[in-house]
C-alpha cells in the first residue's frame, strides 16, 4: 500500500487494502468504499484588483426647470379662466408640453472611477 493512497469503508470507517474489490471485511456491506490519493501540483495563478468609485448626481437644465415652472403657472391660470371643454383641452396640452420639458429639465449623471491593478504571483 502507498502512503498517500487511503481506502476506507463509508459505513463503519474501517481501512481497507487498497486492492480490496469485495464487501467491506468489518461491516460487508458493499458500495461503501472512498479512497483518497494525495496529489503534488503546482499552481500560478496571476491576480487582479478591480474596483471602482460610482458617484451619482443630479444636473439640473436652468432654463428648462424655468419653462416647467411657467407652463404649471400657466396651465393653472387658463384652467381658471376658460372653462368647459376648451379649459381641458388647453389644460391637457399645458401638461404634455410640461412632461416633454420636464424630461429635459432634470438629468442624473452617474460618474464611474475605475482601478485595475493586475500583480501575477508564483
Amino acid at each position: 500500500m502507498n502512503g498517500d493512497e487511503k481506502l476506507e469503508c463509508s459505513a463503519c470507517g474501517a481501512l481497507l487494502s487498497v486492492d480490496s474489490t469485495g464487501p467491506c471485511p468489518n461491516c460487508g456491506k458493499t458500495g461503501t468504499k472512498k479512497f483518497y490519493k494525495n496529489l503534488d501540483a503546482t499552481l500560478n495563478f496571476a491576480g487582479t484588483l478591480d474596483t471602482a468609485k460610482i458617484h451619482d448626481a443630479l444636473s439640473f437644465n436652468k432654463k428648462a426647470v424655468v419653462g416647467l415652472v411657467v407652463t404649471i403657472l400657466l396651465s393653472a391660470v387658463c384652467s381658471y379662466f376658460l372653462s368647459g371643454w376648451l379649459g381641458l383641452l388647453v389644460s391637457i396640452g399645458l401638461s404634455i408640453i410640461g412632461v416633454v420639458v420636464g424630461y429635459r429639465a432634470f438629468m442624473k449623471i452617474r460618474t464611474i472611477e475605475r482601478y485595475i491593478e493586475t500583480q501575477a504571483k508564483r
